[in-house]
């Protein structure tokens, strides 16, 4: 399994892919910073899935929050990693 650096570092490029020139850094919000409406965090949700090979749910996705952070979405991706 890639630790968290690795995986915090792909998930900063899975978002930067979908919102350039926005210099997204672990705290940045994926909406209220970056600038991502409802159908952005959704191919960023997909982005992630691709680029980890992981099923992330709707649900889990929510759970995340409506505005997830980078931060919050790499503790997801580290999460479906590690099996939970």
């Amino acid at each position: 399994m890639p630790d968290r650096k690795d995986i915090e570092t792909r998930v900063i490029r899975v978002v930067d892919e979908l919102l350039p020139n926005h210099n997204p850094k672990p705290s940045s919000r994926i909406a209220s910073d970056l600038g991502a409406d409802s159908l952005d965090q959704v191919e960023i949700v997909m982005g992630l899935e691709d680029e980890f090979h992981i099923d992330i749910s709707e649900e889990e996705a929510e759970a995340a929050g409506r505005d997830p952070s980078v931060e919050e979405l790499t503790n997801l991706v580290e999460k479906k990693l590690d099996g939970e």
